[in-house]
């Protein structure tokens, strides 16, 4: 009865290391993540530490979309490009048609500003990501933001009386850059857009410690809601240099799966979705080829149009798309 007994549970015993022996080789783990994702604040929702009203008197409340007020605005300055890029050498007080031709272009920006919401992806670019996979629009919102600060140049030299002008364009350059955050649509226009409220913030600090108009209280406020956007800029190009897009799939695998599946802000999982084209088809391991696969797969059925979008671009890599992803033009 012992023997039998023995034999009976050395046979499960023997079954179960088997069952695991078959498992590990036919199913293989994926990499796990690293400090790279796992260390404090990366998979966290960063935002700026501070709402608008602690720089403005108060925030957009205008119904509409502020998008299309931006797309306008971008169009004229593109139609007018060698006026503006004129207009802009200069940082003292504007000639009357180059102050015409910049106010017309802010204008648009300006209503934009106006309003509590805006949407630009899928409206305004193209709905599908393409070689190299820039955010084209995240340059665009970058070029506009010349017209505000040229602006705000012409009426701090204009004198005391035209510094509410100037705080004004400032703060329509401020808000600008809290829509392109706010949107969480692409990695590179949130963080152009959070640059770009640091810049109104340093140029806001220049104005109210100016002589004639010394307001140190408020300088004060726009420092530190632009030291607030320090997280937020830190943390994600982190996370863009050092997991997504390093180009080195065996490290990272696990990291860019990590923030695929359980990144709460949707432009993070865009470009995460983005670097599993680059793993697919580099990263070794039957483990990680298949995780890569089932998360495309998944990714493919969001809800959300750009998530599946990234992994439309993601299966669709080959290598040659990788080769050009990986070395672009000069």
């Amino acid at each position: 009865m012992d023997n039998r007994m023995a034999w009976i549970l050395a046979g499960i015993f023997g079954a179960i290391v088997l069952v695991v022996i078959v498992w590990v080789v036919f199913f293989p783990s994926p990499t796990a993540p690293t400090h790279r994702t796992l260390a404090r604040g990366r998979m966290d929702f960063q935002k700026p530490r501070h709402p608008l009203t602690h720089v403005m008197p108060a925030a957009p409340a205008g119904d509409g979309d502020a998008g299309d007020d931006y797309h306008q605005a971008i169009a004229l300055l593109k139609e007018r490009w060698d006026g503006v890029v004129a207009a802009c050498r200069g940082n003292g007080a504007l000639s009357p048609g180059d102050r015409k031709l910049l106010e017309e272009i802010h204008a648009h920006l300006a209503a934009g500003a106006g309003k509590r919401e805006m949407t630009y992806a899928f409206r305004y670019t193209p709905q599908e990501f393409v070689i190299d996979y820039s955010a084209t629009e995240a340059g665009d919102f970058q070029d506009l933001a010349n017209v505000p600060v040229r602006l705000y140049e012409h009426h701090l030299a204009a004198g005391k009386d035209s510094y509410g002008q100037a705080e004004k364009v400032l703060f329509d350059l401020l808000v600008m850059g809290h829509h392109m955050v706010a949107e969480r649509a692409r990695l590179e226009t949130v963080l152009t857009g959070a640059e770009l409220q640091r810049e109104a913030c340093t140029r806001l600090r220049t104005l109210y410690g100016s002589q004639h108009w010394s307001r140190p209280d408020k300088g004060g406020k726009a420092q530190e809601y632009s030291l607030g956007l320090e997280g937020l800029l830190n943390v994600y190009a982190v996370l863009r240099r050092e997991v997504i897009w390093t180009f080195q799939p065996d490290v990272v695998a696990g990291d860019v799966f990590n923030l695929v599946e359980n990144h709460p802000d949707r432009c993070i999982r865009v470009e995460a979705t983005l670097a599993l084209g680059p793993i697919k088809l580099a990263a070794g391991g039957r483990g990680n080829k298949r995780y890569t696969r089932k998360l495309i797969d998944r990714q493919l059925a969001r809800s959300d149009p750009l998530e599946r979008a990234a992994a439309r671009a993601a299966a669709a890599l080959d290598a040659e798309g990788l080769n050009r992803l990986m070395n672009p033009p000069q």
